[in-house]
Parts: structure tokens; sequence; C-alpha cells
């Protein structure tokens, strides 16, 4: 493979990009690439001494910056016709030098960096006409580099239509963000990852656990200095303030080639220049807290969301703390409150930035942590191993990684370390509760778990001492605070939030009740896990006025990249059974003391972006359900405030989470949540949804269009129509049919409403085929499924993802990767009816197919059978399997239960094979058991099995169910890697 790589500055030590491409280059052998670099004039970058054997051609960049005029119709025309005459150029000087040198270089592949209209008017046309595949890169949004250049609005739309075009026509494309790859891989459905600039792990540093000086305190800045707004705004708090906070002297220390300063206190600032990567490093360690601006203004709002700075990654190396001064919705702020990797100043205001110094100075243990967590972002993310990695993905170039950085990434897989024994705070708000609060205390004060406080806040009552008479009675058994006026539960739970002191937060409504074991069961869950960015939820049981006869309310095990999809779908989630860690607050916020009754959902949705909610299946609270409830006296506020909260929700989940959560494109997704909103009377809500629906209707099948309009229609049918039936129906009427619908739908759990609809419409002799197949033996159930076509496969009777369609990327990829790791024997279990596998030239000396199904092998030995290639009759999960040096496994644990995959997985170890490469689905963040389903995707990564980091990952670019099953992929791993057990 030989690449060439064009772009508009060459790899040098002078510029941010240049010295990005510098270290991209170096991972690929300088035989393998070429060099086309059209460079602005005014620029002068210099190529390292040990980078110039690489052949390169050398081109003047023609001016891209349009033409500013006091009369601005004016400066468009000039604009105009001169970037027209710019684009002749391009066609007809630019492009065919460098389609000549590269059919000089004979390049195999194009690695576009795409900056500047030039490059832009190239790419294309360069892989056109040279018929070479593109893979593309992008630094900024180009929106930002065509405002900043005065483009005028007509070639604007031509070049922004042509990097449209780019995108689409790219094989492959590196971003300069997550969030960008996320709204690209949306746009324009190419494959991405983000390629972000990296360092040595050689120039990291070990985390700060405390400050550098008594009395001084250094805020350093490294890097060009753009968001100058914020900047002003920093050094205009700092004045105001005299530039000293808490006893101590600030500093402002500036490593970057030029800086304008508007102060009065000039003495306090420290400037430094332009630095080496080492020295930039060592000074950044030096100080104390390492600021970060980034766009506030909405002018900006495309380059804030989508671009990742480059000085954070090297602020991570530092060790020190970031300060970042930036929007919510700016990609360094998602990722920093993501891993809790910094300060978060969301606002301009000076108090604001007063209210982070003084935190940042006041509590050295979070500062501790804050750094540790930066480092584990730097090991895990922005080694220059990790930029390999991704590089060579990004241009599909083969590798392997080796096992050192291997135990690397496992050891920085997970940026929190749960603490041995963490602490739990309980907290009861209670207002009039009299009634209750006694039995709620006593609940809370006999937990097995012996490492609580218990927090009892009184929200104002007005019951004549009777409420703080009860709490005061347990002494010093349980914290108590007291409020002077009632301003709502969210107040009372916030108040608790500021004087609670464990690791953990766990809410007990005043008149319900904890099982004693609740608290230990939730914390040895938590250790199972091993994630400490995790949030549990558990069942609850209900009852009126006797505990003891209760009302089991179990909730679905919901993945948590689907959690916020389902608590906007339905709002079942029951708030006393979370367990949640106290960062959650400091990187989610707290609750909202304008909402009367949702302030609970509101935040759990705020956590679940950046946190895990994972289900613990057992009843661990008593819920009570009275008169008095909220939800019973301010019903009305109740209905007013969900309405705005779900319509909320639905315009702030993301076109993955719909997609992910419904399991079907948006049009239908959007139409699940509007049905689901009418059918409980949410109706301004539902209409939100209903807009969203019709709003992605557009380009879509007909039949698709027709079906979101009846799953809108059944919403308000159950509504206006099941709803006023079902209440004069007698209970134990309405018992024998909810129970018999229950039954009906357990055969079908966790399935999108595509398969839904697939199961109404399926004929009634086929649904009774499947239904006989759920306890019948492994081999009688296969049989049945191969001899029925139960997987319904119009090409293969194995299922739509043994088409050649599906298995395209596959076929080409895997004989590579054979090649690559001496595989000389081939074992493929199981193997189907060899429909895609007899279009794959595999380069084994020996190939074997193992398969239940007698009939199938039969077939395949008499079409397929060879001298070198074999069929035989065997069930994985019993039979000892032939050796070879690779066992081939694609969609087969997919289709057995947990104890049989763990069996078969044995099977592979005891055959003495030394590789396995296996089907896993790597961005899920749960696996579920089979129970009663035909197959479900599985992250062999986690638990039951525990796989490592794969050693190969080949991405399959499944299009079955309308995208979402994107991230299936086989995965290579030595066997001897494996640990077992169920």
């Amino acid at each position: 493979m030989k690449v060439l790589l064009l772009t508009d500055i060459p790899p040098c030590y002078e510029y941010t990009a240049g010295l990005v491409l510098n270290s991209l280059v170096r991972f690929l052998p300088h035989n393998q690439i070429a060099l086309c670099a059209i460079i602005n004039p005014h620029l002068t970058p210099k190529i390292p001494e040990d980078l110039k054997a690489i052949p390169r051609l050398l081109l003047k960049k023609p001016r891209e910056s349009g033409f500013k005029t006091r009369l601005k119709f004016i400066g468009n025309i000039l604009t105009f016709l001169f970037e027209y005459k710019q684009s002749l150029t391009v066609k007809y000087k630019l492009l065919p030098q460098i389609a000549d040198f590269a059919a000089e270089q004979k390049v195999d592949i194009l690695w576009v960096v795409l900056q500047g209209q030039t490059i832009i008017r190239l790419a294309r046309k360069l892989s056109l006409k040279l018929n070479l595949p593109l893979y593309t890169q992008v630094w900024d949004p180009f929106e930002w580099w065509l405002r900043s250049n005065h483009i005028d609005t007509i070639t604007k739309k031509k070049l922004l239509a042509e990097f449209d075009k780019v995108l689409l026509h790219s094989k492959s494309c590196a971003t300069a963000s997550w969030k960008m790859s996320e709204n690209y891989t949306h746009h324009y459905g190419v494959k991405n990852l983000p390629l972000i600039s990296s360092l040595s792990t050689d120039l990291a540093r070990s985390p700060a656990t405390t400050f550098n000086s008594e009395n001084e305190f250094i805020i350093a800045i490294a890097g060009q200095i753009y968001a100058t707004t914020e900047w002003d705004a920093l050094i205009g708090t700092l004045d105001e303030i005299n530039w000293v906070i808490q006893n101590r002297r600030i500093r402002i220390r500036v490593l970057a080639n030029y800086f304008a300063l508007y102060s009065q206190k000039p003495r306090n600032f420290e400037y430094l220049g332009w630095q080496s990567q080492s020295d930039t490093i060592r000074l950044l360690a030096e100080s104390d807290l390492l600021y970060l601006p980034y766009w506030f203004s909405q002018k900006f709002y495309q380059e804030a969301e989508n671009s990742f700075p480059s000085k954070l990654v090297s602020y991570f190396a530092a060790g020190r703390p970031v300060f970042c001064h930036a929007p919510a919705y700016a990609s360094p702020t998602q990722y920093l409150k993501k891993y809790q990797a910094g300060y978060l100043c969301e606002s301009l205001d000076s108090k604001h930035i007063i209210q982070i110094l003084e935190q940042v100075i006041s509590d050295p243990k979070q500062y501790a942590q804050i750094a540790k967590n930066g480092t584990h972002c730097f090991f895990r993310d922005f080694t220059l191993e990790k930029m390999q990695e991704n590089f060579y993905q990004f241009l599909e170039y083969k590798y392997e990684l080796t096992k050192e950085y291997l135990n690397k990434l496992d050891y920085y897989k997970d940026v929190h370390v749960l603490h041995e024994n963490p602490k739990v705070s309980i907290i009861i708000p209670v207002y009039n509760g009299a009634n209750y609060l006694k039995e709620a205390i006593d609940s809370a004060l006999a937990q097995s778990y012996h490492n609580i406080e218990v927090l009892v806040i009184n929200d104002g009552s007005n019951d004549n001492g009777e409420t703080e008479k009860i709490a005061l009675s347990y002494g010093e058994k349980i914290r108590f605070f007291n409020k002077a006026s009632n301003d709502g539960v969210a107040s009372a739970l916030n108040v608790a939030l500021r004087e609670m002191t464990g690791d953990y937060f766990s809410w007990l409504s005043h008149d319900d009740l904890y099982t004693e074991d609740k608290i230990s069961k939730q914390i040895d869950f938590l250790f199972k896990l091993n994630c400490a960015n995790t949030v549990i939820y558990s069942d609850y049981s209900a009852f009126t006025t006797d505990a003891h006869n209760c009302t089991i309310m179990k909730m679905k095990n919901i993945s948590p990249e689907n959690f916020r999809f389902w608590i906007t779908f339905q709002n079942a989630l029951h708030g006393c059974t979370l367990l949640i860690p106290t960062s959650a607050f400091l990187v989610c916020g707290t609750f909202n003391e304008k909402l009367l009754t949702t302030q609970d959902y509101d935040l759990w949705f705020r956590i679940a972006e950046y946190y895990k909610f994972i289900h613990l299946p057992e009843p661990l609270v008593k819920a009570r359900h009275h008169i008095q409830q909220g939800t019973h006296t301010m019903a009305k506020t109740a209905l007013y405030e969900c309405n705005k909260l779900l319509a909320h929700f639905t315009k702030n989940l993301s076109l993955h989470e719909v997609q992910q959560g419904g399991g079907c494109s948006p049009c239908l997704a959007y139409a699940q949540l509007a049905s689901s909103m009418w059918y409980r009377g949410y109706f301004p809500a539902g209409w939100t949804a209903a807009c969203l629906s019709i709003q992605h209707s557009v380009n879509v099948k007909f039949r698709e269009i027709i079906l979101s309009q009846c799953i809108l229609m059944q919403g308000v049918f159950l509504h206006f129509i099941v709803k006023p039936i079902r209440k004069f129906l007698p209970s134990y009427i309405r018992l024998k049919l909810k129970n018999s619908l229950r039954l009906a739908l357990k055969s079908y759990p966790s399935i999108s409403i595509k398969e839904r609809i697939k199961l109404f419409l399926m004929p009634p002799d086929k649904k009774s085929q499947r239904d006989s197949l759920l306890n019948l033996h492994l081999h009688e159930k296969f049989t049945q499924i191969y001899k029925n076509n139960l997987f319904e496969g119009a090409q293969s009777r194995s299922g739509e993802g043994s088409n050649l369609e599906q298995t395209a990327i596959i076929r080409k990829e895997i004989p590579g990767l054979l090649k690559q790791f001496h595989i000389k024997s081939f074992l493929d279990a199981a193997c189907g009816d060899w429909y895609w596998m007899r279009e794959t030239q595999l380069g084994v000396r020996s190939y074997i197919g193992l398969d239940i199904v007698q009939a199938l092998i039969d077939i395949n030995k008499k079409k397929y059978g060879n001298e070198t290639t074999t069929f035989k009759c065997l069930n994985l999960v019993t039979d000892p399997l032939p050796k070879a040096d690779l066992i081939f496994s694609r969609d087969c644990l997919v289709h057995l239960s947990f104890e049989d995959s763990i069996n078969v997985l044995k099977n592979f170890k005891n055959s003495g094979a030394t590789y396995l490469l296996v089907t896993t689905y790597s961005q899920r963040d749960l696996n579920s058991d089979l129970e009663t389903r035909f197959w479900r995707p599985l992250n062999l990564q986690l638990p039951p099995f525990n796989f490592p980091p794969p050693l190969y990952l080949i991405n399959e670019n499944c299009s079955e169910g309308d995208g979402h099953y994107m991230d299936k992929c086989l995965g290579l791993w030595r066997l001897e890697d494996l640990t077992l057990a169920i």
C-alpha cells in the first residue's frame, strides 16, 4: 500500500496541524507515503530532516481570503469573481500536476486533509481522476473557514455542497472530536472516528496532589488564544478581585506566540512565548491550574461543538487540573464532564469565575482527584499508541497491537477507582411527615451496611413541631437540618447535597421504607460491575397500609445506552431505589428547585448522559401509596410539568439515542414516543414527538410513513377508547386480560417495533413453529430452523446476515488477517450453509466446517468438499473439536444462552487452537441472557465473558435493523488470554 497525503500544511514543528501530521506520517514506513503540500506563501514550515526522504510535491496555495469592503455587496461580487478564477486554477493547473505526481509514485489511496477551498475543490476530483479510494481528515468545521475568509454567499453554498459530496465519496473520515464523528455519522453515513493530536507517554507527568506554592497560585495557558471574549472575562474578573483569592496572589503564565494584554495589573503576567513540547509540559506542570477558554458566542456554535483543542492533551500530560471556560455544548466541556477531569465554568459572569477559583483552592481532595482523572484520560485516549491505533483504523491499515500497549489500555480502561467500603449518605426530605417519618428513619438505621450517615431535612413543616420532635428524638444517630420555609423537595435535597459527606447518595422519601439490605446489595453489585461511573437502580414493591402485603413492581433491564430513551418512553423509575455517586452532582448539577413534581426525572435524564444506569433486579424499596402524596395533591402541576419535561427530553435526545432506543428509524421511533405519551395523557409532549416524526419522514419509504401514522393513532385509540372501556370491566376480567397479554408478550422481550410488527404479521403456522422451538434441544432446534427457514434469509438459510451484501467487508478482510497471523488451518464453527464462505479465498491449507444440523453438513460435503475443505456434524457444546490454528465463530454465540456460550468457549480452549475470531458488538454496555428469544447482540468484553481488548477488530458495517447494529464486529483473541467462568 502506498499513500498520497494531500494537505495545506506539511509535517513540521511550527504549526499545530504540522505537529499532528509529523506524528501521523511516522506511523507509516517512508516507502509507503508520498507528500503533496499546497502551502500558503506567507507560511514557512520546515519539514524535519528525517522526513525529507519522502517523495514530495510542494505547490503554492492560491489566495483563499475574500474581499472585505465598506460596501458588502461590492466585496461579495469581487470575492465571487476571484473565487471563480481560483476554481479554474485548481482545475486546470493544480489538479493535473498532482495527478501526474500521484501516478508517478504509484499510490494506492488518497489521504486528504480538508482545510480550505483549494483542498475541497481538489479532493473528490483527484479521487475520481485517479480512480483511488478517498480517506479524508477534518480539523475544523468548514463553515468556520469560509466565514473567517469572508467568502460570498453563492460561492459558500457551492463549496459547502462540494464538501458534502467529498464526505459522501469518502471511504473513511478522521474527525476532530467525538461529537464531530457522531454528527458526521448521522449526516453522511460515512465510517469515521476521532483522530486527535496526541503525545508520547514519556512526556507525561504524575498527577498533582497539591499546589506548587503556599502563597501563590499560577494559572497557565498554552497555545493560541482564540476565544478572546472568554480570556478577557477571566482577566477582568482577576482585576476585580485585585488578583488575590483566599490570600493567594494569582499569576498568569502564557505560553504562546502572541497575546493581547488588557489588564490593570500587567506585573501579574509571565509571558514565555512559544516553547518546545517538553518545555511546555514542564512549565504547565509547574503551574497550578490550566486555563482552556472556548467560545460562548452563538456565532461560533459549530466550532465549539465540533472542534477539540489540542492544548487539552498537553494539559492532561502535565498532570495539573484543567479550568474549562466554555458553554455546556462545547466538545471539551462534554469530554471533561464525562470523565470528571476538569473544573467547568459555563458562564462569563465574574461571580461564577470566582466561585470556580475558590472551589479549586478550598478543596485539595477534589483538586487531586481531578488531576488524577485527567492523567487517566491522557493514558486512555491521547497517547501516541492510541493515536496510531486510530490512524491505522482510519486508513484501514493492517496492524497488531503490542501486548504492552494492551496491558496499558486495560489498566486505564476506567477513569475512576472504587474505594473499599464507600460511605453512603441516606437523605430523607420531609414536610409535615409526623405520620410516617419514624418508620422511614428506622428502616434507614437498620441497614446491614454500616458505613452510612442519615440526613433528615425538615422542609419548613408547619405541624406545630411534630416532625422536628420525631427527628430530634434520634439524637446523634442522624444529622438533622431545619429549613425555615417550605420550598419543595428539590430545595431540601439540595441542602442535603451540600451537607452530606458520603461517596454515594441514596434518597428515601419520608413515607417509604428501605429493606434492611438495600445499601449492602447495591454496593456489592457495584463492585461486581467494577465501574464507578454507574448509577444503580432496582425494583420496588408498593403497599398502602401493611408493609408486609406488597405488590412487586419490576423494572425492565434496559441497556445504559437506551436509558434516556426509556425514561422518555416510560416513566417507571422510582427515585428512592437509586444509588448515585456524589461525583455525578458535580458533573451534572443538582435538583432544579423550580420543578415541584418532576425534579427527579429532570436530574436522572441529565446524569444518564454521562453515567451508566444499571438495573439490579431485586425489590429493595417499599413504596407507600396514600392520598396525601404530591401526585394527588398537585395533580394539575404534575401534568403541566410532565408535559414540559417530556417535550424537553424528546428534543434533547440525540438521533443516535432515538434510533438505538426505538430500534428503528427516527420517523418510527419518534412516533413510538408520541403514541406512548398520548396513551398516558401527555398530549402537548406527544405533539412535540409527533412533529419530529413528521420531520424525519422525508426521504423514507412510503410504507414507513403509513406505519408511523398507525403508531400515532394507536396512542389516541388506547387513551380515548380502550382506557374508558377498561374502567367499566370488572376487576377480575381486567386482571385476566392483563395476564393474558403479558403471557403473549413474554415470548418476545426487548425487540424493536419493526420486529414486533414482523411478528404480528407472521402467518399463524410460522408463529407456532417459532414458539414450538423454545424447549427443544440445540440439535432439534437448529434443525427445525434450517428446515423451515425460520431465519427468513432470502439468499441464505443462515439468515440475512449471511448474504453477500452483509459479508462484503469480512470477505475482503479475513484473508489478509489470516495471512498476517500466519494461519494455516481454519475451523469454522458454525459454518451454516456456506453461502458466503464459498466466495472467500481464505488461503489456508486446511478448512473444517462444523455445524449441528446433519442435513446441512451432508449438502455442504457433496457440493463443496475436497482434499482441503471438509465438513463435520458436531455439537459445539459437548463434542470434542478438531485442532486448528484459528477457530472462526460468526453469529453463533448470539443464538445461545450464557451457559451454553461459556461451555462452547471452554470447548474452543480445550481444542488446542491458538486464536479465536468471533462476533462481538463492541458498543453494547450490557449483555442479557437469551431467555425466550432467538438471538441478541453480545459484547464479549462485558460480563459474563470479560474478554480483554481484541488483538484485531473488523467492523462489518452491518446495515441490518436500520443501522441498529452498526457496532457488529469480528474480534480476534488468543484463546490462552481468555478466562471463563459461570
